[in-house]
């Protein structure tokens, strides 16, 4: 008997360790998912904007909510805006308070050392525009196991001209394999107030509208491209149609807007327009025209900007490539952004980007497929910008950073060709 209860003792003793040892071992795992959360935006920030940065924009440029379709909203959801200007983040904010939302932001952002630890407090998740980047897949898919918010653009780009770009590919199959609620957050207005092309801002009107577009279980049975028109559709925007009829009050209607319209309607000559004073004039044929504060032309054979740079975009003849040279903007070992990197020549055709230069005193050369490329983020009046082995470059075409505009265009054209849209 005493042998058996020495043996229940070891068996005991021994059971007891063996559940000792299960527990350190599920013990590192409980640590891993904590890690493995994607934790909210800092509150501080948010108290903050909640009390001082949202009455002021409320209140200084007429801003009207209608939260209706978001009301008991709960995460994880994924909600999709439409990218009309470069005050998007604050306004879907403001529409979704008081939920602390996950950015899907460009890595660009991240090479500037002022806005940077700004980003990281509100934990945001980066994206290499236009490149393929599994890790952001990744942080998408934890922050929805984390029950996160996730505010995404699915432009890729913020539109230079208040009309809507393509949806990028992969957001639909990222949507379908998420399997949460998708929800629309259109900013009317907002592409007038905040023009990516002018000089200052104008004081009119914005209203923030929501939807909700369909459940996750509905995004599950859909495939990917009838969940992508859907999206498409949902998000398609064209701001100086959504806000006809309303002023936007400013000192100069037309100051900066030669960074995105280049093509004079009457002569057909290239950056000959000169604009300033709520004038559009070309200095090759003598052509005047005037946008008013109601974003409408007169003296020009169309009615809105969006109607002259869509028409500038098909004159494009796809069969003579454009080159120049270029001022080269690159990340440094620090991850800032050094504008004055080095320079290059850069070449595009129907097939390829071709860059052969010098950064950071190393000589660089290779070729990139339009395929590959498929679009160009821009700053107006500047440079255009792409990744190559995953690093940022950015392309200030010289003399004239207005060409960038063009090389925006071009490429647009081809992907448009490739995807049988001409």
């Amino acid at each position: 008997m005493r042998k058996m209860n020495d043996n229940s003792k070891k068996t005991d003793i021994s059971s007891t360790q063996s559940a000792s040892k299960n527990e350190k071992k599920a013990k590192p795992k409980g640590k891993n998912n904590i890690k493995n959360k994607i934790k909210p935006p800092s509150l501080f920030l948010y108290i903050i904007g909640a009390l001082f940065v949202v009455p002021y924009l409320r209140l200084k440029y007429r801003i009207s909510i209608d939260k209706r379709a978001i009301r008991g909203m709960r995460g994880p959801a994924l909600v999709l805006a439409p990218h009309v200007s470069n005050f998007d983040h604050l306004l879907t904010a403001m529409a979704l308070m008081p939920h602390r939302v996950t950015y899907v932001v460009s890595e660009h952002f991240v090479t500037s050392p002022k806005l940077r630890p700004i980003l990281r407090r509100l934990n945001v998740i980066t994206k290499k525009m236009f490149y393929p980047d599994a890790q952001t897949v990744f942080n998408i898919i934890r922050a929805a196991k984390s029950g996160r918010i996730i505010v995404l653009f699915p432009e890729g780009r913020l539109t230079w001209y208040a009309r809507s770009l393509r949806v990028t590919d992969g957001t639909a199959e990222l949507a379908r394999k998420l399997g949460i609620d998708i929800y629309i957050v259109t900013s009317d207005g907002a592409g007038l107030t905040f023009p990516k092309w002018a000089k200052s801002k104008r004081r009119g009107k914005i209203h923030i509208r929501t939807e909700k577009l369909m459940t996750g279980e509905e995004a599950r049975s859909l495939s990917a491209d009838e969940l992508h028109k859907r999206i498409a559709a949902a998000i398609r925007h064209d701001d100086e149609a959504a806000m006809a009829g309303v002023r936007y009050r400013c000192r100069d209607t037309t100051l900066g807007l030669d960074g995105i319209l280049y093509k004079c309607p009457a002569c057909e000559r290239e950056f000959t327009l000169e604009t300033s004073g709520g004038h559009i004039r070309c200095s090759s044929c003598g052509l005047d025209a005037i946008l008013d504060e109601y974003y409408r032309l007169s003296g020009a054979p169309f009615d809105t900007i969006s109607d002259w740079y869509e028409w500038q975009r098909d004159k494009i003849d796809l069969d003579t490539s454009l080159e120049c040279d270029a001022r080269v903007g690159c990340v440094n070992s620090e991850g800032n952004m050094d504008k004055n990197a080095g320079v290059a020549k850069v070449k595009l055709d129907r097939h390829a980007l071709y860059f052969d230069g010098c950064v950071f005193g190393e000589n660089i050369a290779f070729s990139i497929p339009t395929e590959k490329l498929t679009a160009f983020p821009v700053t107006v009046g500047e440079e255009f910008d792409f990744y190559y082995n995953g690093r940022l470059f950015y392309i200030y075409p010289t003399p004239d950073g207005r060409a960038a505009i063009k090389w925006v265009s071009f490429l647009d054209r081809v992907t448009d060709e490739s995807k049988g849209k001409l």
